[in-house]
């Protein structure tokens, strides 16, 4: 009955014994050993977001860009080899200085040198052409009662038109083809008894301008009317 007992005290204390070194507990005389703890768990870097690109604008169907001139085959350039082997695929280019297509319904615009100059907003002069008559009509207005005559004087000559002395100097006409004209070209002097009277007016006579003629305070009033 006691070696039972003793047998089953020193199972009990071998298995004491055997769960303290378990556990990691030392008795007292014994090197104690420590157990670091695990390492914790790091979770991974998420991934980076890439950054979004902006894509490239699409050219225009039907246009593509040549900023320079594709290298000669003979130059040993960068597409010499793909020439050579066939891969080389044709593309059409279209200058980059051809302009935009023109609209439907636009109006394209006229070629230089095919648009008519702009008429000139100044009229253009008449040739000052005249033709030397021989006789002078004129007629004269007497300012005091309004009473008129006319005066047919050729040139050269003179006649009497109340207190006056009228003379024809020259005559001239516009030739055919023109608007009609007439001027003379005339002297006016007043009489006197001793025939030295002042000239009233000496100049030319128009018939298309009659008021220019001022025959100061003579009392008659004179005009053109034809050169023949």
């Amino acid at each position: 009955m006691r070696l039972m007992l003793l047998a089953s005290a020193a199972m009990l204390i071998g298995g004491t014994a055997c769960a303290q070194t378990m556990l990691g507990q030392s008795q007292p005389g014994q090197d104690v050993v420590v157990v670091p703890p695990a390492p914790p768990v790091v979770a991974g870097l998420p991934n980076a977001p890439e950054v979004p690109v902006a894509p490239q604008p699409a050219l225009p169907p039907g246009l593509v860009q040549t900023p320079f001139p594709p290298p000669n085959a003979a130059s040993g350039g960068p597409n010499a080899g793909n020439a050579d082997n066939g891969d080389a695929s044709p593309v059409q280019a279209v200058s980059p200085s051809a302009g935009p297509l023109p609209a439907v319904g636009s109006v394209p615009p006229a070629v230089a040198g095919t648009t008519p100059p702009a008429s000139p907003d100044i009229a253009p002069v008449p040739a000052d052409k005249w033709v030397a008559g021989q006789t002078a009509e004129l007629g004269v207005l007497n300012k005091i009662d309004g009473s008129t005559k006319i005066l047919t004087i050729p040139v050269g000559g003179q006649n009497v038109a109340g207190d006056l002395t009228v003379s024809v100097q020259a005559c001239e006409m516009r030739p055919p083809g023109v608007l009609p004209d007439s001027a003379a070209f005339i002297t006016l002097q007043s009489n006197a008894p001793q025939g030295g009277g002042s000239p009233v007016y000496r100049g030319w006579m128009v018939h298309s301008v009659p008021g220019a003629t001022d025959a100061g305070d003579a009392g008659e009033a004179f005009r053109v009317i034809t050169c023949s």
